[in-house]
């Protein structure tokens, strides 16, 4: 098996149909399986993808919400290929980006993680990677709208515009292909995030071992993004959540403080940005604050 494509379903079936279509259309020439696992939210969703795809897709159903990376997790243990492909339910594949991924790690022994480039509809390019791992240097640039990473990557930041293959910091989750070795060597998503950060995390971990991580142009995926987890202020939580964790396993105390300074100093610019243009993003933003003060408040002496 050459790759094995996991899919992590809460309350996405519509969307997780349209993904596998989008597989069986456009991916030739390797052999590849599909597993869906299903974090306890559909009781049908075995029996409508049975009907849909018969046994083309396997389906894994959990008995609690364990989060998208412990439930790649649990999708990587039935899985049998060289290469496994972490792809969201709100994506959908424009070419045979199974292959060009698969035959991209084949090709360059370095490099451990992979992903393609992301669009929205219409084909407008959105968040693919980034090229700063979270830092205070990374909360110091989107307090300046990210003006360093323009500096130094152009508009190649957060979207492969070159013609080749490109270094990066991180692939988002939602097209991230590891080789299956690394993963048996070095773990896969660290169970301790439910839901954001995990990719960073991995990617941080694997480029911690001397592996390259890359993103190609040939590979094109639209990418729905916020579909399956639209919920400002739920996902500002989990946001939140997944960027303590991410800080708390490989930061210092007063390193954390003087990031989360920048954090909070950012919040407040994109609070008066969206206000002005009476965005609704703004409440995102404000729950964001919100969470940063009660975080602090505690350690606060009032007089």
């Amino acid at each position: 098996m050459d790759v094995s494509i996991i899919i992590v379903n809460y309350r996405t079936l519509p969307l997780i149909i349209n993904c596998i279509h989008s597989i069986i259309k456009y991916t030739r020439d390797i052999e590849y399986e599909i597993i869906v696992v299903d974090n306890h939210s559909e009781e049908n969703f075995q029996e409508c993808l049975h009907t849909e795809f018969g046994d083309k897709v396997f389906c894994l159903p959990l008995f609690e919400n364990v989060g998208f990376g412990r439930a790649n997790n649990e999708g990587f243990k039935v899985s049998k290929g060289r290469n496994i492909f972490c792809l969201n339910p709100d994506t959908e594949l424009i070419n045979n980006a199974v292959k060009i991924l698969s035959d991209l790690l084949d090709s360059y022994p370095n490099v451990g993680i992979c992903g393609g480039n992301l669009y929205n509809r219409g084909m407008i390019p959105c968040l693919s990677f980034r090229r700063l791992f979270p830092s205070i240097i990374w909360e110091i640039d989107a307090c300046l709208d990210y003006l360093l990473e323009y500096f130094f990557y152009g508009k190649s930041r957060m979207h492969n515009f070159n013609s080749s293959l490109i270094s990066v910091a991180y692939i988002t989750g939602a097209d991230l292909m590891i080789r299956r070795n690394l993963v048996e060597k070095y773990g896969f998503f660290d169970s301790s995030f439910f839901m954001y950060y995990e990719d960073t995390e991995l990617c941080y971990r694997i480029r911690k071992k001397h592996f390259d991580i890359c993103c190609t142009p040939e590979a094109k995926i639209f990418h729905y993004e916020g579909k399956s987890s639209s919920h400002l202020g739920q996902k500002a939580l989990m946001n939140f959540v997944g960027r303590e964790t991410f800080y708390r396993k490989y930061y210092s105390s007063i390193y954390i403080m003087i990031a989360d300074f920048f954090f909070a100093l950012g919040a407040v610019l994109r609070i008066i940005i969206l206000i002005f243009r009476k965005d609704s993003n703004v409440d995102y933003w404000k729950e964001t604050l919100n969470l940063i003060w009660r975080k602090y408040k505690s350690c606060c002496f009032v007089v």
